[in-house]
């Protein structure tokens, strides 16, 4: 049975060397459970070929054989003393090997138990945090929310006010065309009449030369164009009448035609700025309602951001639980790791 000495040394040398790996290299959590138990179940089972082979090989070496100095050479004695040697070296090595092993298992189960509780701190600090602002967004939507629903309400009164007084607006504007066109009209027909004047004054002229002549006929005529003078008196009489009140009413229309020409020019000027009052309530309103329908996409994507919020709302829960089983999981591992060690430090003073 001399293989299980130097089968169990293999086992102890090959657990040492993942016990050192597994000291070197930070893998995650359970990469390093598996190589630690690896580690242990070899220096386990080489602690169990070592105490067999104890078993097998008393501790009191042999008490030499009969033999017959005659038939026995003295070489054979020499290679039994040699191989009992070894053997005692072996164990030796053997020994100090599995207590070089303990040592590095223990340390490096203390040092994962060690980085196992941190990352679990972490990991709870981080579904702390995650809980913390799940419930700072659920505020602030119902606050969020509020003050939509009100923003909005005042967009959308500014937007029917904008939109009242560009109908005003536009009715002025249409009234006012209106009028241009009524006073168009009103000075065309002033036009007319001053040429009907200007007629009249000609005619005017005709009759009162007219009358002048029988004036100067009925005088030559004596007695006998007494009465046409009479009547040529009375043309030139109504003639000059005629010519006064055209003249009066050349003088209103020109008076008329000058006050609306001043209130043309005043309706066009009016006209002028209520087509760009128009203008930039139109565009004001345009805007009004881009900011309406900006308002909206960002609520709807906050709304969505906020279901996005709602649905992982669970799965917190779920990771919370999840982080509970895992904890009590880890605290299993950790008894039974715990456990382990305990075993071999129980197989190390066995081994002494």
């Amino acid at each position: 049975m001399s293989w299980l000495p130097r089968l169990g040394t293999i086992l102890l040398i090959l657990s040492a060397f993942v016990v050192v790996l597994d000291t070197r290299w930070h893998d995650p959590l359970p990469w390093l459970f598996a190589r630690g138990l690896f580690s242990l179940m070899l220096l386990v089972t080489a602690g169990l070929m070592i105490q067999q082979y104890h078993r097998q090989v008393p501790s009191s070496p042999p008490s030499p054989p009969d033999f017959d100095p005659e038939s026995e050479a003295p070489d054979a004695r020499g290679e039994a003393v040699s191989s009992v040697t070894d053997q005692l070296e072996s164990l030796q090595n053997t020994l100090d090997i599995v207590r070089f092993t303990l040592s590095a298992v223990t340390e490096a189960g203390l040092e994962n138990e060690d980085r196992l509780n941190e990352t679990l701190l972490k990991f709870r600090s981080m579904t702390s945090t995650l809980i913390d602002q799940n419930a700072q967004l659920m505020s602030l939507s119902e606050t969020n929310n509020a003050e939509y629903q009100q923003v909005r309400m005042i967009t959308a009164e500014t937007l029917h006010s904008i939109q009242e007084h560009l109908k005003e607006t536009e009715t002025t504007l249409h009234m006012s065309r209106d009028h241009i066109t009524k006073l168009d009209i009103l000075e065309r027909g002033i036009q007319d009449l001053t040429e009907i004047l200007n007629t009249n004054d000609m005619v005017t002229d005709a009759i009162n030369m007219l009358a002048l002549n029988a004036t100067i006929e009925a005088a030559r005529a004596g007695d006998r164009g007494r009465g046409f003078g009479v009547i040529a008196e009375e043309l030139s009489r109504l003639a000059l009448e005629a010519r006064d009140s055209t003249r009066k009413v050349q003088i209103y229309l020109d008076d008329l035609f000058a006050n609306s020409a001043d209130i043309l020019d005043q309706l066009k000027t009016d006209i002028s700025r209520a087509e760009t009052i128009v203008d930039e309530l139109a565009s004001i309103s345009q805007n009004a309602i881009l900011i309406e329908q900006s308002i909206q996409r960002l609520y709807d994507i906050f709304n969505d951001t906020l279901a996005s919020v709602d649905q992982q709302t669970p799965l917190l829960k779920r990771l919370v639980e999840q982080l509970a089983d895992i904890e009590r999981e880890i605290g299993e591992i950790q008894d039974v790791t715990r456990n382990v060690l305990q075993t071999a430090e129980d197989l190390g003073e066995m081994l002494q």
